[in-house]
């Protein structure tokens, strides 16, 4: 049912004018009418954009499809122009070697009369030659075995020069331990200047160590890295040992790092010699160190009141411990613990310790007299090695 647009009164669906008013009336939809309208609209719309959507994918297959059939035919003509090419570059060339391998045979029947007349004077001048050759390769070959005697010469020169540098400056180091020492007064300063000491070789040595690593075959660094582990186990083996002999003494921390200080100072010696080779001081000719026991004066081993014990000696030093007794009763007991003393020249090593410097000489082997130790053994007595020279 529909209404009239002028009056509202009911008409019916099919009305073109209004039966009260008399009113033309214009085509109105009703609601479901409008609904079916607006779907079938919609259907349109869809189907519209379904075949737009069809046709645009076929137009692009049909595009594509003519693309590819287009590049194969041209590239079908490029293979086949290129082969052309080839063949006729080919048959080009065989006709030029003919032509040459033609030209050449005639100038050779023309040119081997004169060839065999010029030979006989070819071969004199050859033979002149040859002689004049050798005598200047003679010449070279000296002069450079001159040249390369003068760059080994100068090599070993710069070697030993920077062999020569290193050591003073470590002599500087051992300079400088001393007046750490010198200024240690208390347990305090006693303290720092053994942590000073320490530190100042243990650095030298990482130093070694990384430049050992830099210039050394990777064979013999490995074998070198394996050493270093040993020694280190070896070093702390060593200050635990002091450090027991001080538990709970003022004294534990500046023997300990003392301790320390001395073994790493020997073990930077080591590396040196085996980077820059032995010291300027002629280690390598030294009076032989023979290891051992070495008795007071010309005592029998009995009648003595001290002795040294020399261990574990090396190219840079060696390890030495002190005894003593008061009296012919009394047992010997440790008076200078376990320290090193590093060579410092062709007959001498000293010990820097803290509280003492001692300074071991040799005049020939097996025999000993010890410097800086005067209230147990004085400077003038000679100490001799029994077990070497035989004395019992």
């Amino acid at each position: 049912m529909k209404y009239c647009e002028n009056c509202g009164s009911p008409l019916e669906d099919n009305a073109k004018f209004c039966e009260e008013c008399g009113a033309r009336q214009e085509k109105v939809e009703s609601g479901e009418q409008k609904k079916l309208n607006k779907k079938e609209k919609r259907k349109d719309k869809k189907w519209m954009f379904s075949m737009l959507s069809i046709g645009v994918l076929f137009i692009i297959c049909v595009i594509g499809f003519t693309t590819s059939f287009f590049n194969k035919n041209q590239n079908k003509e490029n293979l086949l122009a290129q082969e052309n090419s080839q063949l006729q570059t080919e048959e080009t060339s065989q006709e030029e070697l003919k032509d040459k391998t033609t030209e050449k045979v005639t100038e050779g029947k023309n040119e081997k009369t004169i060839t065999e007349e010029d030979s006989e004077k070819t071969s004199d001048k050859k033979s002149s030659k040859s002689e004049s050759n050798t005598m200047e390769t003679e010449d070279s070959y000296e002069d450079n075995e001159e040249k390369n005697k003068e760059n080994d010469d100068a090599e070993e020169k710069v070697v030993a020069e920077s062999a020569k540098t290193y050591y003073n400056y470590l002599q500087q180091l051992e300079n400088k331990e001393a007046e750490l020492e010198e200024q240690a007064m208390d347990t305090q300063s006693m303290n720092k200047a053994a942590s000073e000491t320490f530190q100042m070789w243990d650095n030298e040595l990482n130093a070694l160590y990384q430049k050992l690593k830099a210039t050394l075959p990777q064979q013999e660094f490995e074998q070198l890295r394996q050493k270093q582990r040993d020694w280190i186990a070896y070093k702390e083996n060593e200050v635990e040992k002091v450090r027991q002999e001080w538990l709970g003494g003022t004294g534990e921390y500046s023997a300990t790092v003392s301790t320390e200080a001395g073994i790493t100072k020997k073990r930077v010696y080591e590396l040196a010699k085996q980077l820059y080779g032995s010291s300027q001081s002629s280690i390598d000719t030294i009076i032989s160190v023979i290891e051992g026991t070495y008795w007071e004066g010309d005592k029998s081993p009995t009648g003595a009141l001290y002795y040294i014990k020399i261990t574990n000696r090396t190219s840079e030093g060696f390890d030495f411990e002190i005894f003593g007794r008061d009296s012919m009763e009394e047992e010997f007991s440790t008076v200078f613990r376990h320290h090193t003393a590093v060579y410092t020249s062709s007959n001498t090593a000293t010990y820097y310790g803290q509280s003492y410097t001692l300074n071991f000489h040799w005049e020939k082997q097996g025999y000993l007299s010890v410097e800086g130790f005067s209230e147990r053994i004085p400077s003038s007595n000679i100490l001799y090695n029994s077990d070497y020279l035989g004395v019992s």
